[in-house]
C-alpha cells in the first residue's frame, strides 16, 4: 500500500511541477503582449509592493523602447532597470536616464535621476556626493516638479545624511517638518516612526538628551505590543541617552537588546554604534576588559564592512591606540595610528560637517608627525638589528666551524661524553590561556559566528585572531583544546551548516543556483571542496543533498 501511495505521490509532484513551468512559460509569453499603456505602471506598482514580479517588466520595457526607439520609452525602461538593478549596473542605467531626460527637458524625470544617484552614491557610502544629488534635486522639486512624495523621500534622505555628516541643527528642522506632515497623515505609520526616530538621534547628538528621551519613549509607546517597526533603533537611542546622562548600567542593558537585533539584521553601522557607546559606557565603570573588547569590535565591523564607518565612533581608535601605547607595543601604535588616518581622510572628504561637533585627541597633523617619529625610530632600529645580526652570523659561523673541528677530535669526543654534554634533552614548555582570555575568544567567536565570518572566501586564522583581539597561536590552541577542532575544521564545519540551512530554508538557492554557486556562497572556492567536506562530515556530497532537498519523497 505504501508503495502505491508513493507512486501516485510522485505523479502528483511531477504533474504539478509541469503545470507551473507551464503556466510560467505563458506568463513570461503573455507579458510580450501586454499593453504599452499599462506596462510602465504596473512595474511602478509592482516595484512599489516590493514584489519580484517587476523584474520581467524592465527588460521589457527595455526591448520596447529599442523597437520604438521613442526617448519616452527608454526613460520608462531605465526608470525601471535603476530601480531594480544594484551597485554599477544601477548607477549606469541611473546616468542613461539622466542624459535622457535632461536632453528632452523633462523635469520630472530629471528629479527622479538626481534621486536615484543620491541613493546610488549613499549605497556606496559616499555621503557628501549623496548630499550634493539630493539637494539638487530638492530644489527642482521646489521651483520645476510638484511631487510632495518624492519631495518629502528626498528631505528625508537629507535629514539622515545631515545627521550623518553631524549637521544636526539642520536634521531637526527638517525631521520636525516631516513629523508635522506625517502626522496629520497617520501617526503611527512606518514613515512617522521612523522620523520620530531620526528627530531623537539628532537631538541626542546634540546633546539635548531629555528631549531626545521624550521622542524614544512617545516612538517605543506607539510600538508597543507589535513585533516589526524600528523597536531596536528606538532601544539604541534610549541606551546612548542613558550613557548621556551617566546611567550607565541601564545604557548596557538597552544597547546589548538593541544590538542582537543589529546583528540579525547584518546593520553593520549600527553593530559598531552599539559596540562603541557599550565600551564607552563600560570605561566609565572601570571595566577595562569590557571596554577593550567594544573597541575591537569597532575595530573588526570597519575591517569587515568599511561602509560601517560612523564618525562619532573614530573614539575607538584613539581608545585603542592609547592602550597599546600604554603597553609599549610599539609595531599595534603605528598600526593603529595608519588607522586613524586613513578613517579621518574619510572623514574629512566625506563628513563635511564634523569638525563642527567631533572633538579629536589625535588630530591629523599630530598623527602624522607621530607617525613619522614612529617610522624613523623602526629605521633606525632596523639598522641595529641588521648589524647585530651580522655579528651574530659570524659568532655562529665561527662555532660551528670550530664545532665540526672539534667533533673529529676523538679525544674531545671521548670528554663530552663523559661529562654527559651529549645527553642534554630539550624541555618544551606547554602554553596556557588565562579563564579571561578564554572567555574574550569564546565570546568573540559567537559574535563572529552571528556575522558569518566563516562565508567569506579565505578566511585565515591569522585574520580571524586579528578581529578577535588575540594572538594567532592563542586562537589555534583554543579551538584545539576547548573545541577539539583545527581552525580550517571549524570554518568548514560552519559553512556546510549554513548550507544546510540553506536547503531547507530557500527555495530559491536550491532551485536556481549552480552547485559552484552554492559552494561560493557557503564561503568555498567550488563545489569539489564544499562535497569534499560534506562526504568527510556527513556521508554525503553536496550534489546528494541538493537532489535530496529537490525532491525530498525520494
Amino acid at each position: 500500500m505504501s508503495v502505491i501511495w508513493q507512486l501516485k505521490m510522485k505523479w502528483l509532484i511531477y504533474i504539478t511541477l509541469f503545470s507551473y513551468c507551464g503556466l510560467w512559460s505563458q506568463k513570461t509569453i503573455d507579458l510580450r503582449y501586454e499593453p504599452l499603456d499599462s506596462l510602465y505602471p504596473k512595474a511602478v506598482e509592482f516595484w512599489r509592493m516590493d514584489s519580484d514580479s517587476v523584474y520581467p517588466y524592465g527588460d521589457e520595457l527595455l526591448r520596447r523602447a529599442r523597437l520604438s526607439g521613442i526617448p519616452s520609452r527608454y526613460i520608462h525602461a531605465y526608470h525601471i532597470l535603476s530601480l531594480i538593478t544594484l551597485g554599477k549596473e544601477s548607477q549606469n542605467f541611473t546616468d542613461s536616464l539622466y542624459q535622457l531626460a535632461k536632453s528632452t527637458k523633462d523635469a520630472k524625470y530629471v528629479a527622479t535621476a538626481l534621486f536615484l544617484k543620491g541613493r546610488n552614491a549613499y549605497d556606496a557610502g559616499q555621503y557628501k556626493s549623496s548630499l550634493d544629488e539630493y539637494l539638487k534635486c530638492n530644489e527642482l522639486l521646489r521651483h520645476d516638479v510638484d511631487s510632495v512624495r518624492l519631495e518629502n523621500l528626498v528631505r528625508d534622505n537629507i535629514g539622515l545624511i545631515r545627521i550623518l555628516v553631524g549637521d544636526n541643527d539642520g536634521a531637526v528642522k527638517i525631521y520636525r517638518d516631516l513629523l508635522r506632515y506625517y502626522g496629520e497623515r497617520d501617526n503611527s505609520g512606518q514613515k512617522y516612526l521612523w522620523a520620530l526616530f531620526s528627530l531623537a538621534v539628532a537631538h541626542h547628538q546634540n546633546g539635548d538628551f531629555s528631549v531626545s528621551q521624550q521622542l524614544v519613549h512617545k516612538g517605543l509607546g506607539l510600538l508597543e505590543g507589535t513585533e516589526n517597526g524600528p523597536i531596536p533603533y528606538f532601544l539604541s537611542v534610549y541606551g546612548a541617552n542613558h550613557y548621556g546622562m551617566g546611567d550607565y548600567q541601564t545604557a548596557i542593558a538597552n544597547l546589548h537588546k538593541a544590538n542582537t537585533s543589529f546583528k540579525k539584521q547584518e546593520d553593520a553601522m549600527r553593530q559598531a554604534i552599539a559596540h562603541y557607546y557599550l565600551g564607552s559606557a563600560h570605561h566609565a565603570l572601570g571595566n577595562t576588559d569590557s571596554t577593550l573588547y567594544h573597541m575591537q569590535r569597532v575595530d573588526a565591523i570597519y575591517e569587515k564592512d568599511p561602509k560601517s564607518l560612523y564618525p562619532l565612533t573614530r573614539g575607538a581608535w584613539e581608545y585603542l591606540l592609547g592602550t597599546v601605547r600604554e603597553n609599549g607595543d610599539t609595531e599595534a601604535e603605528l598600526r593603529y595610528i595608519s588607522k586613524l588616518l586613513a578613517i579621518d581622510s574619510i572623514i574629512s572628504g566625506n563628513f563635511r560637517y564634523v569638525n563642527l561637533n567631533l572633538t579629536q585627541k589625535y588630530d591629523m597633523p599630530r598623527l602624522v608627525s607621530e607617525r613619522n617619529a614612529l617610522v624613523n625610530r623602526y629605521r633606525s632600529r632596523n639598522r641595529h638589528y641588521l648589524m647585530g645580526l651580522a655579528i651574530l652570523s659570524i659568532v655562529l659561523l665561527t662555532f660551528f666551524i670550530f664545532r665540526k673541528r672539534r667533533s673529529k677530535d676523538p679525544v674531545a669526543k671521548i670528554s663530552a661524553e663523559n661529562n654527559g654534554t651529549g645527553n642534554k634533552v630539550r624541555q618544551s614548555s606547554k602554553m596556557t590561556i588565562s579563564p579571561h582570555k578564554l572567555s574574550t575568544i569564546a565570546d568573540g567567536l559567537a559574535d563572529l559566528e552571528g556575522e558569518r565570518f566563516h562565508l567569506e572566501l579565505g578566511i585565515t586564522v591569522k585574520k580571524t585572531a586579528r578581529l578577535l583581539g588575540v594572538g594567532e597561536k592563542q586562537l589555534s590552541i583554543y579551538l584545539n583544546r576547548h573545541v577539539g577542532m583545527t581552525f580550517t575544521q571549524y570554518v568548514n564545519g560552519l559553512r556546510v551548516e549554513h548550507f544546510r540551512n540553506r536547503l531547507r530554508s530557500d527555495s530559491d538557492f536550491v532551485k536556481t543556483y549552480t552547485l559552484d554557486a552554492m559552494a561560493q556562497e557557503c564561503g568555498f572556492k567550488n563545489n569539489k571542496s564544499l562535497s569534499k567536506v560534506c562526504k568527510r562530515r556527513l556521508g554525503k556530497t553536496s550534489s546528494e543533498l541538493v537532489r535530496e532537498s529537490r525532491n525530498p519523497l525520494f
